[in-house]
């Protein structure tokens, strides 16, 4: 299923627009710590996600080096 809108925002706070924990924390006006394990239960939640849709491990570790290389195509663009 689609992950909930709140664990988007959170994501797209962190790896698309490139906020810290602590700025994320502020936007956001939660706990710090909430943050950190809002991101982690976001990655595992990711992870089950991409796992399913690239069962084969080397279609998977293609998947998230392609997700990587984006994220850090879009951080050197200043994006």
């Amino acid at each position: 299923g689609a992950l909930p809108l709140q664990t988007l925002l959170l994501l797209e706070l962190t790896y698309w627009e490139g906020l810290s924990a602590p700025e994320v924390a502020e936007a956001l006006d939660v706990p710090l710590n909430t943050v950190y394990s809002r991101l982690a239960r976001a990655r595992d939640a990711l992870r089950e996600q991409l796992e399913r849709l690239a069962p084969d491990r080397l279609e998977y570790e293609r998947a998230l080096r392609a997700f990587h290389g984006a994220s850090a195509r879009t951080a050197a663009r200043g994006v």
